[in-house]
Protein backbone atom coordinates (compact mmCIF):
# COMPACT_ATOMS: atom_id res chain seq x y z
CA UNK A 1 0.00 0.00 0.00
CA UNK A 2 2.93 2.31 1.09
CA UNK A 3 4.58 1.91 -2.76
CA UNK A 4 1.45 2.18 -3.93
CA UNK A 5 0.68 5.66 -2.92
CA UNK A 6 4.12 6.72 -3.67
CA UNK A 7 3.44 5.77 -7.21
CA UNK A 8 0.28 7.67 -7.30
CA UNK A 9 1.80 11.05 -5.72
CA UNK A 10 4.75 10.62 -7.66
CA UNK A 11 2.65 10.27 -10.67
CA UNK A 12 0.44 12.99 -9.70
CA UNK A 13 3.65 14.91 -9.89
CA UNK A 14 4.85 13.79 -13.50
CA UNK A 15 1.44 14.12 -15.58
CA UNK A 16 -0.55 17.00 -13.70
CA UNK A 17 2.45 19.31 -12.76
CA UNK A 18 4.32 18.20 -15.87
CA UNK A 19 7.69 17.65 -13.89
CA UNK A 20 9.39 15.28 -16.33
CA UNK A 21 12.02 14.27 -13.57
CA UNK A 22 9.51 12.60 -11.53
CA UNK A 23 8.34 10.32 -14.27
CA UNK A 24 11.37 8.27 -13.16
CA UNK A 25 10.76 7.81 -9.36
CA UNK A 26 6.98 6.93 -10.49
CA UNK A 27 8.25 3.98 -12.65
CA UNK A 28 10.43 2.74 -9.96
CA UNK A 29 8.20 2.41 -7.78
CA UNK A 30 5.56 1.01 -9.83
CA UNK A 31 8.37 -1.27 -10.73
CA UNK A 32 8.29 -1.95 -6.81
CA UNK A 33 4.45 -2.53 -6.85
CA UNK A 34 5.04 -5.19 -9.40
CA UNK A 35 7.04 -7.15 -7.67
CA UNK A 36 5.08 -7.33 -4.30
CA UNK A 37 2.27 -8.15 -7.09
CA UNK A 38 3.94 -11.05 -7.95
CA UNK A 39 4.94 -11.97 -4.85
CA UNK A 40 1.55 -12.00 -3.49
CA UNK A 41 0.01 -14.10 -6.22
CA UNK A 42 3.22 -16.94 -6.66
CA UNK A 43 4.04 -17.07 -2.80
CA UNK A 44 7.41 -17.21 -1.11
CA UNK A 45 9.41 -19.15 -2.04
CA UNK A 46 9.02 -19.42 -5.68
CA UNK A 47 7.55 -22.38 -7.69
CA UNK A 48 9.82 -21.62 -10.33
CA UNK A 49 12.94 -20.33 -11.17
CA UNK A 50 11.86 -18.31 -13.66
CA UNK A 51 9.54 -16.68 -11.24
CA UNK A 52 11.93 -15.96 -8.99
CA UNK A 53 14.13 -14.47 -11.90
CA UNK A 54 11.19 -12.64 -13.22
CA UNK A 55 10.65 -10.96 -9.66
CA UNK A 56 14.84 -10.51 -9.34
CA UNK A 57 14.16 -8.19 -13.00
CA UNK A 58 11.90 -5.85 -11.08
CA UNK A 59 13.87 -5.62 -8.18
CA UNK A 60 17.35 -4.27 -9.93
CA UNK A 61 14.68 -2.86 -12.17
CA UNK A 62 13.53 -0.49 -9.66
CA UNK A 63 17.23 0.32 -7.96
CA UNK A 64 18.05 1.52 -11.56
CA UNK A 65 15.18 3.59 -11.83
CA UNK A 66 15.39 5.30 -8.71
CA UNK A 67 19.45 5.57 -9.99
CA UNK A 68 18.19 6.96 -12.83
CA UNK A 69 15.99 9.44 -11.10
CA UNK A 70 18.85 10.55 -9.09
CA UNK A 71 21.14 11.24 -11.61
CA UNK A 72 18.48 13.16 -13.70
CA UNK A 73 17.80 15.06 -10.41
CA UNK A 74 21.36 16.62 -10.39
CA UNK A 75 20.50 17.90 -14.16
CA UNK A 76 22.75 15.02 -15.87
CA UNK A 77 22.10 12.17 -18.48
CA UNK A 78 21.30 9.18 -17.91
CA UNK A 79 21.19 6.65 -20.91
CA UNK A 80 17.71 4.71 -20.31
CA UNK A 81 18.68 1.91 -22.10
CA UNK A 82 20.72 1.05 -18.94
CA UNK A 83 17.85 0.69 -16.66
CA UNK A 84 16.61 -2.63 -18.63
CA UNK A 85 20.24 -4.04 -19.69
CA UNK A 86 21.04 -4.21 -15.77
CA UNK A 87 17.34 -5.25 -15.11
CA UNK A 88 18.03 -8.31 -17.39
CA UNK A 89 21.41 -8.82 -17.49
CA UNK A 90 21.98 -9.59 -13.74
CA UNK A 91 19.05 -12.19 -13.32
CA UNK A 92 20.03 -13.73 -16.53
CA UNK A 93 23.65 -13.64 -15.47
CA UNK A 94 22.71 -15.16 -11.25
CA UNK A 95 20.24 -17.64 -13.88
CA UNK A 96 22.87 -18.75 -15.73
CA UNK A 97 25.35 -19.21 -12.89
CA UNK A 98 22.02 -21.26 -10.86
CA UNK A 99 24.03 -24.84 -11.97
CA UNK A 100 26.80 -23.84 -10.25
CA UNK A 101 25.58 -21.89 -7.19
CA UNK A 102 22.80 -22.51 -4.57
CA UNK A 103 19.39 -20.53 -4.50
CA UNK A 104 20.18 -19.12 -2.21
CA UNK A 105 23.82 -17.22 -3.32
CA UNK A 106 21.42 -16.35 -6.68
CA UNK A 107 18.98 -14.32 -4.51
CA UNK A 108 21.75 -12.76 -2.35
CA UNK A 109 23.58 -11.70 -5.41
CA UNK A 110 20.78 -10.06 -6.86
CA UNK A 111 19.63 -8.69 -3.31
CA UNK A 112 23.60 -7.28 -3.77
CA UNK A 113 23.66 -5.54 -6.79
CA UNK A 114 20.00 -4.00 -5.83
CA UNK A 115 21.56 -2.84 -2.71
CA UNK A 116 24.24 -0.98 -4.00
CA UNK A 117 22.81 0.58 -6.19
CA UNK A 118 20.21 2.64 -3.95
CA UNK A 119 23.24 3.33 -1.91
CA UNK A 120 24.72 4.83 -5.34
CA UNK A 121 21.78 6.91 -5.48
CA UNK A 122 22.03 7.70 -2.07
CA UNK A 123 25.33 9.19 -2.43
CA UNK A 124 24.54 10.64 -5.58
CA UNK A 125 21.80 12.65 -3.54
CA UNK A 126 23.19 13.58 -0.68
CA UNK A 127 26.37 15.18 -2.84
CA UNK A 128 23.91 17.51 -5.03
CA UNK A 129 24.21 21.07 -3.76
CA UNK A 130 22.33 22.20 -6.14
CA UNK A 131 19.51 20.40 -4.54
CA UNK A 132 17.37 21.58 -1.22
CA UNK A 133 19.40 21.04 2.02
CA UNK A 134 16.74 19.43 3.89
CA UNK A 135 14.98 17.11 1.61
CA UNK A 136 18.31 16.10 0.18
CA UNK A 137 19.52 14.86 3.37
CA UNK A 138 15.93 13.24 4.34
CA UNK A 139 15.80 11.36 0.87
CA UNK A 140 19.33 9.93 0.83
CA UNK A 141 19.19 8.84 4.67
CA UNK A 142 15.67 7.43 3.74
CA UNK A 143 16.92 5.36 0.55
CA UNK A 144 20.54 4.29 2.29
CA UNK A 145 18.53 3.00 5.46
CA UNK A 146 15.68 1.38 2.67
CA UNK A 147 18.12 -0.46 1.05
CA UNK A 148 19.55 -1.63 4.13
CA UNK A 149 16.67 -3.10 5.46
CA UNK A 150 15.23 -4.04 2.34
CA UNK A 151 18.26 -6.97 2.38
CA UNK A 152 18.74 -7.02 5.58
CA UNK A 153 15.36 -8.66 5.92
CA UNK A 154 15.97 -10.79 3.34
CA UNK A 155 18.61 -12.93 5.30
CA UNK A 156 16.39 -13.33 7.98
CA UNK A 157 14.77 -15.93 8.99
CA UNK A 158 10.79 -15.84 8.60
CA UNK A 159 8.63 -15.68 11.63
CA UNK A 160 11.21 -14.41 13.80
CA UNK A 161 10.86 -10.78 15.98
CA UNK A 162 13.45 -9.77 14.25
CA UNK A 163 12.42 -9.95 11.00
CA UNK A 164 9.38 -7.57 11.75
CA UNK A 165 11.47 -5.24 13.04
CA UNK A 166 13.57 -4.78 10.09
CA UNK A 167 10.65 -5.34 7.67
CA UNK A 168 8.87 -2.43 9.44
CA UNK A 169 11.56 -0.18 9.55
CA UNK A 170 11.98 -0.54 5.32
CA UNK A 171 8.46 0.13 5.17
CA UNK A 172 9.22 3.18 7.22
CA UNK A 173 12.05 4.08 5.22
CA UNK A 174 10.13 3.30 1.78
CA UNK A 175 7.27 5.79 3.13
CA UNK A 176 9.71 8.23 3.47
CA UNK A 177 12.08 8.62 0.59
CA UNK A 178 8.60 8.89 -1.29
CA UNK A 179 7.48 11.98 1.07
CA UNK A 180 11.14 13.49 0.98
CA UNK A 181 11.11 13.05 -3.01
CA UNK A 182 7.67 14.64 -3.10
CA UNK A 183 9.00 17.58 -1.09
CA UNK A 184 11.84 17.92 -3.07
CA UNK A 185 10.19 18.21 -6.53
CA UNK A 186 7.39 20.95 -4.80
CA UNK A 187 10.72 22.42 -3.29
CA UNK A 188 11.71 22.93 -6.79
CA UNK A 189 8.62 23.87 -8.41
CA UNK A 190 8.36 26.89 -5.93
CA UNK A 191 12.03 27.94 -6.09
CA UNK A 192 11.60 27.62 -10.15
CA UNK A 193 8.34 29.46 -10.11
CA UNK A 194 9.88 32.69 -7.42
CA UNK A 195 13.07 32.80 -9.59
CA UNK A 196 11.19 33.68 -12.76
CA UNK A 197 8.58 36.22 -10.67
CA UNK A 198 11.90 38.22 -9.26
CA UNK A 199 13.31 37.64 -12.86
CA UNK A 200 10.12 40.07 -14.39
CA UNK A 201 10.22 42.55 -11.18
CA UNK A 202 13.87 43.21 -12.53
CA UNK A 203 13.48 43.41 -16.08
CA UNK A 204 10.20 45.58 -15.00
CA UNK A 205 11.95 47.69 -13.08
CA UNK A 206 15.21 47.64 -15.47
CA UNK A 207 12.93 49.01 -18.40
CA UNK A 208 10.97 51.40 -16.07
CA UNK A 209 13.48 52.78 -14.33
CA UNK A 210 15.67 56.27 -15.29
CA UNK A 211 14.54 59.43 -16.35
CA UNK A 212 12.14 59.07 -18.56
CA UNK A 213 10.66 61.78 -21.07
CA UNK A 214 6.88 61.70 -21.03
CA UNK A 215 4.33 64.19 -23.24
CA UNK A 216 2.55 66.60 -20.98
CA UNK A 217 -0.41 66.71 -22.99
CA UNK A 218 -0.57 63.65 -24.80
CA UNK A 219 1.71 61.43 -22.59
CA UNK A 220 3.42 59.71 -25.43
CA UNK A 221 7.30 58.36 -24.26
CA UNK A 222 10.42 59.52 -26.18
CA UNK A 223 12.72 56.82 -26.75
CA UNK A 224 16.05 57.04 -25.56
CA UNK A 225 18.18 55.57 -28.96
CA UNK A 226 16.30 57.35 -31.53
CA UNK A 227 14.53 59.91 -29.90
CA UNK A 228 11.50 59.32 -31.61
CA UNK A 229 8.36 59.36 -29.52
CA UNK A 230 6.32 56.05 -28.25
CA UNK A 231 2.89 55.55 -27.13
CA UNK A 232 2.94 54.95 -23.40
CA UNK A 233 1.15 51.45 -24.27
CA UNK A 234 4.25 50.56 -27.08
CA UNK A 235 6.80 51.62 -25.00
CA UNK A 236 5.70 49.59 -21.88
CA UNK A 237 4.83 46.67 -23.88
CA UNK A 238 8.56 46.62 -25.35
CA UNK A 239 10.27 46.40 -22.14
CA UNK A 240 7.87 44.38 -20.23
CA UNK A 241 6.07 41.21 -20.64
CA UNK A 242 3.15 43.21 -19.71
CA UNK A 243 0.13 43.04 -21.48
CA UNK A 244 -1.85 46.24 -21.63
CA UNK A 245 -5.73 46.70 -21.98
CA UNK A 246 -7.92 49.71 -22.28
CA UNK A 247 -10.37 50.71 -19.84
CA UNK A 248 -12.48 54.04 -18.94
CA UNK A 249 -12.04 55.59 -15.40
CA UNK A 250 -15.28 57.36 -13.72
CA UNK A 251 -13.60 60.95 -13.95
CA UNK A 252 -13.17 60.82 -17.77
CA UNK A 253 -16.61 58.82 -18.24
CA UNK A 254 -17.97 61.63 -16.74
CA UNK A 255 -16.24 64.43 -18.96
CA UNK A 256 -16.65 62.82 -22.12
CA UNK A 257 -19.91 60.70 -21.59
CA UNK A 258 -21.95 63.00 -19.22
CA UNK A 259 -25.24 61.33 -20.71
CA UNK A 260 -24.63 58.18 -20.13
CA UNK A 261 -23.07 57.60 -16.78
CA UNK A 262 -25.58 59.90 -15.49
CA UNK A 263 -27.30 58.40 -12.61
CA UNK A 264 -25.50 55.11 -12.84
CA UNK A 265 -23.10 54.17 -10.04
CA UNK A 266 -19.13 54.49 -10.15
CA UNK A 267 -18.86 50.87 -11.35
CA UNK A 268 -20.94 51.48 -14.48
CA UNK A 269 -19.24 54.94 -15.10
CA UNK A 270 -15.88 52.68 -15.66
CA UNK A 271 -14.46 53.07 -11.85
Amino acid sequence: MIAGICFLALAYVGVVRRERLAVYWAAAWALLVARYVWSSVWGLPYPSPWIGTAAAMLRVGFAMTILAGTVALRGDRFRVWLIPAVAIGVPLATGVLGSVMRSGDQNRLNLSVMLLLLLIAAWRLATASALPRFERAASSISLAVYGLASFTASQLPDGGAALGRVTMLAWASQLLVGISILATFFRLSYDAELAARRTVEQRLTQALSGFVHICMHCKAVRGEQDASWQKLETFVAERTQAVLSHGLCRDCAEEYFPDETSGHSPAVAGA
